[in-house]
């Protein structure tokens, strides 16, 4: 009834345009020419009465539900043309493909082309034909010779699988593997015979897939940018320092993200003069008997504050130099950390003699000490750092008492020979050695009396 309405306007003059449209010619053309692609449809716009199913002749029908049909189809149409156009000409097109379903249909091609303000109609008209065509049949190799429209239709808007591999460098194995994914179905189709990509989503999906791609390396390429032997990637991984990043089906290919921000982690200082620093691989012929391993020389850059220097920017692990005294400190507390204190580390921590240390653990003040055999001739003794801590919290000299709670040396010598505190290495050595506790109460109960 609204399109009636709004028809009746337009004849009136009482409307500038009806359907989009401003000339009345243009209006009988659109008329006459959807009279060909509606015939044999059911009407459109009959939701909630008995489905109309449209008859028309070669000309424009005078009978007064048809027209009230065609003209209500029309309205319907042109009120969402991007959208319910391709919904009719579906319908169409699913119809059985006879002689006189196809004469009808050219006979609304040369309806429509008879003017040119209906030129957008043809367009939509062409563009859902041709994708018709490649969907429902293999386009012929030749197709330029008889069809140039078509052939220049599909180059504009589809890629073969040979165009998609050529022209974003895809391997036959990466296709197959995008092709089982769902997320990439709508991007492509296959009509039996042939596969087609449509250009433009194609394009998009990939780029995305291209960035992944070009992010991705295998081992060796790892090593290269690292710049060091492929094993050590491996020992990397091992250790966690980096981690595998699936691509695809394949699962050890590694970000060249993350070895990027791996480097970046080091921190390298940019020096001009290296004269008093060793390189990477010198580290590793210095320091070979002390067990050094590249992801433990890491680990003291990142954790344990070992300075590393270059002199190129950026810069990959085989251009690192470092200080050799810093290192070797750093080795030796890693050693502390990881076997305990030796014998001379002991005495040095102490301020006494190795031997004096061995009456230490003989008077039972120290822990025993591990024997930690380092071939069939030698040993060595291994203390467990709590040990030294708690020796070293509990028991001091007359000299350090003296200092520490600021007593006279005649008053604690006084207390020794009293019997009041206890000379720990009484009988075992000459050396005087006090419990701090038992001092603290013997003060303590000084200041009470």
């Amino acid at each position: 009834m609204k399109s009636q309405k709004e028809l009746t306007e337009f004849f009136l003059g009482k409307r500038k345009c009806f359907l989009g449209l401003y000339e009345i010619n243009d209006l009988m053309i659109v008329l006459s020419g959807f009279a060909q692609l509606f015939h044999g449809l059911y009407s459109f716009t009959q939701i909630n009465a008995p489905q109309y199913r449209m008859e028309y002749t070669n000309k424009i029908p005078f009978n007064q539900e048809g027209v009230v049909n065609l003209i209500a189809d029309l309205y319907w149409m042109f009120e969402d043309f991007d959208n319910r156009f391709p919904l009719i000409l579906q319908a169409t097109f699913q119809q059985k493909a006879t002689r006189e379903t196809r004469k009808r249909r050219k006979n609304f091609e040369n309806i429509i082309t008879s003017s040119s303000n209906l030129e957008f109609i043809f367009n939509a008209y062409q563009n859902f034909r041709l994708e018709h065509y490649i969907h429902e049949m293999n386009v012929p190799k030749n197709i330029k010779s008889f069809d140039n429209h078509a052939a220049v239709f599909i180059e504009k808007n589809y890629l073969t699988m040979m165009q998609v591999k050529m022209q974003f460098g895809i391997v036959d194995s990466e296709l197959a593997c995008l092709m089982s994914k769902s997320s990439f179905k709508e991007c492509y189709f296959n009509n039996g015979r042939a596969t087609y990509f449509k250009k433009n989503k194609t394009e998009e999906f990939l780029q995305e897939f291209l960035k992944e791609k070009s992010d991705k390396v295998a081992a060796l390429e790892a090593a290269t940018i690292l710049g060091i032997n492929v094993d050590r990637v491996y020992d990397f991984l091992k250790d966690g320092l980096l981690e595998y990043s699936p691509y695809l089906e394949d699962d050890r290919t590694l970000s060249k993200k993350q070895i990027n921000q791996f480097l970046s982690s080091i921190n390298a200082i940019k020096i001009n003069e290296v004269r008093n620093k060793i390189t990477l691989a010198r580290c590793f012929e210095k320091y070979n008997t002390s067990g050094l391993s590249l992801p433990q020389l890491i680990s003291f850059i990142r954790i344990n504050g070992l300075f590393a220097y270059t002199q190129e920017v950026p810069y990959k692990l085989c251009d690192l130099f470092f200080e050799p005294t810093d290192l070797a400190n750093k080795l030796k507390e890693h050693r502390i950390f990881t076997n305990g204190y030796n014998l001379k580390q002991v005495s040095q921590e102490l301020k006494c003699s190795e031997r004096t240390v061995l009456k230490y653990v003989n008077a039972g003040l120290l822990g025993k000490p591990i024997v930690e055999k380092i071939n069939n001739r030698a040993f060595v003794y291994r203390f467990e750092i709590k040990d030294i801590e708690d020796f070293k919290e509990a028991f001091c000299s007359v000299e350090e008492i003296v200092k520490e709670y600021n007593v006279s040396e005649s008053l604690v010598r006084n207390a020794l020979y009293r019997g009041v505190i206890k000379n720990q290495l009484s009988g075992i050595c000459r050396k005087t050695l006090v419990n701090k506790w038992e001092f603290e109460n013997y003060q303590n109960k000084g200041k009470d009396q």
